[in-house]
């Protein structure tokens, strides 16, 4: 994939451009309107894969890069907690933060997390179809 070819280290951009190939691949197979023994079998295995390059992902690439929030959601947060606290959630805003001025927070720093729903069901996909 040339748009990502040469993003990071060579070390790192190897896994990540393996990773990508995977999800391609897996997420192809999901969408396909008709299926047979064959593209099941062919998606199982695209399945046991994708997990394996998410987990080389997870050890090998992560822990050698710090991600934060980026500023759109450092800017919700902050929206959300000028919320007044009588109110539940972010559905109302203060006054202040409805004339645009957000109230200013610092970004915080987001770790790939695979415990998720999305990831837990990705092995049932094939089972389910």
């Amino acid at each position: 994939m040339p748009v990502f070819e040469g993003l990071l280290p060579e070390e790192f951009n190897v896994i990540v451009l393996d990773l990508l190939f995977e999800l391609v691949q897996w997420l192809s197979l999901a969408l396909l309107c008709q299926h047979t023994e064959t593209t099941l079998s062919t998606f199982e295995a695209a399945t046991t894969s994708l997990g394996n390059q998410v987990q080389m992902f997870m050890t090998k690439v992560c822990p050698h890069f710090e991600t934060r929030d980026t500023p759109h959601e450092a800017g919700a947060r902050a929206r959300c907690q000028a919320v007044k606290p009588t109110t539940s959630g972010c559905t109302s805003l203060s006054l202040k933060s409805r004339k645009g001025k957000e109230a200013t927070t610092d970004r915080q720093r987001q770790d790939f997390n695979p415990n998720t729903y999305k990831f837990h069901t990705l092995a049932d996909y094939c089972s389910m179809i």
